[in-house]
């Protein structure tokens, strides 16, 4: 590996590319692995600390509807996967940029000319995915197309050249060839060739969208599906879409209470609740709700058939809608009992 000299040169080029909001980013513990939201600015000192190895930076890639960059996540640790992508996307005439992850996998990067749609972004990449025939243990980031109304933010991508890795060869980017580092990175990163919208465009026109049936109910998500046509309340949808900072255990339960009530799948609950957790804020020293722990509350929805809806539970409380038909008729009920109209 080259020197990764720093220089403000080579930080603004980092920010340029790999920053997305400029407001908050995910960062951890390296002593204890815990993550966690970092709500003050990005800063030049901040790029910097990433750099050199003192301090992770993630990006949230996605601001409101918009990202200027997009990463397929492929956790296989199969060469062959990142490359098929790789070179299913130079020949639709899109450039992408292969990462060692920090584990075993590859990120494959692009880059936009400038902030688009990021559901533009994902279709186009879902649509290679789809052509190369790719679909398990592979994400996509920003994992949603927009912001909730009351979200700030999205999913956090770790970003490259973590100096406290690179010597490894982990979070380098390499060649599509030989999968070795390239000796200068900064080199490779001040001429990455950029994204057009129209190219997204066309990409999107030529390529379609085909899963098998093992794995369409997969691709149905929180974030694609309009929740208001199956009757939840607002304070489910609310929970869905925005996440929680606290009360995981029992919100994951009530959540899973609520769409088995609207028959749903039981699989596809806890495929949608995986994706839910990834929008938990657990506050500091404390960790997101793992897939054991969803599955374990899924079963509890369906063994012991719960007939209530949870509005007394500080989980759901929590995010009490006035306008809820339940709430209505709770209030009714309440001046009733105290002789009240």
């Amino acid at each position: 590996m080259a020197n990764l000299k720093i220089g403000p040169d080579k930080i603004n080029l980092f920010i340029e590319l790999f920053c997305g909001l400029k407001t908050a980013y995910g960062t951890e513990n390296r002593a204890t692995g815990k993550h966690w939201i970092a709500k003050t600015p990005v800063t030049e000192q901040v790029i910097a600390d990433h750099l050199l190895g003192n301090k992770l930076f993630a990006s949230f890639l996605l601001n409101k509807n918009k990202t200027k960059a997009l990463v397929v996540d492929i956790d296989t640790g199969m060469k062959l996967d990142a490359f098929e992508f790789y070179e299913a996307s130079r020949r639709h005439g899109l450039q992408s940029y292969i990462e060692t992850s920090r584990a075993k996998g590859f990120h494959v990067w692009w880059f936009m000319e400038r902030p688009i749609s990021a559901a533009k972004a994902r279709r186009a990449a879902k649509g290679i995915l789809a052509e190369i025939e790719r679909y398990a243990n592979i994400e996509i980031f920003p994992k949603q197309d927009r912001l909730g109304e009351h979200s700030q933010y999205g999913n956090t991508i770790n970003t490259p050249l973590f100096g406290g890795l690179t010597p490894k060869n982990k979070t380098v980017f390499v060649s599509p060839e030989t999968f070795g580092p390239y000796k200068d990175q900064w080199a490779l990163l001040a001429a990455v060739e950029k994204i057009s919208e129209k190219l997204l465009d066309e990409v999107i026109s030529k390529t379609k969208i085909s899963y098998p049936e093992s794995v369409r109910t997969k691709e149905l998500s929180i974030t694609n599906i309009n929740y208001s046509n199956f009757s939840l309340l607002p304070c489910i949808q609310a929970i869905l879409t925005n996440g929680v900072s606290r009360y995981q255990k029992s919100s994951c339960f009530w959540l899973a209470v609520h769409l088995k009530r609207i028959a749903l799948p039981r699989d596809f609950i806890i495929i949608v609740l995986r994706e839910w957790s990834q929008k938990n804020t657990p506050s500091p020293g404390r960790s997101l709700i793992k897939e054991t722990g969803i599955k374990y509350q899924v079963e509890c929805a369906y063994k012991f058939n719960n007939q209530g809806l949870g509005c007394s539970t500080g989980a759901l409380s929590d995010h009490c809608d006035k306008r809820c038909r339940i709430h209505s008729w709770r209030k009714k009920r309440a001046r009733r009992t105290n002789g009240t109209k």
